[in-house]
């Protein structure tokens, strides 16, 4: 089932009528890469440089220094797009 699915079925179950506030779907856009944040410390910037990790994508860099700065982070992006290193990179700096 595709998203569009799952959502047309959520929202016709009574059980959940009115609990859907908002939806919006995005159209895809091309990756832009950002340099890794300088506010890295030498272990978080050691792991990303171990996996041949020199340029971040936006959203994880912007995810990255929102954890990092004590904020809740939802991260919701297609397979395969890095969405790991999200909360990766904020626990090896913490440790």
């Amino acid at each position: 089932m595709d998203v569009t699915g799952f959502l047309e079925q959520l929202t016709a179950d009574p059980a959940y009528a009115g609990q859907v506030c908002y939806q919006r779907t995005v159209a895809s856009s091309p990756p832009m890469l950002v340099p890794v944040p300088g506010s890295l410390g030498p272990a978080a910037r050691a792991f990303l440089e171990a996996r041949g990790i020199r340029r971040l994508y936006e959203h994880q860099a912007t995810a990255i220094a929102a954890a990092l700065a004590g904020q809740d982070v939802v991260v919701s992006t297609g397979p395969a797009s890095g969405k790991s290193l999200c909360y990766q990179v904020p626990i090896v700096q913490a440790l």
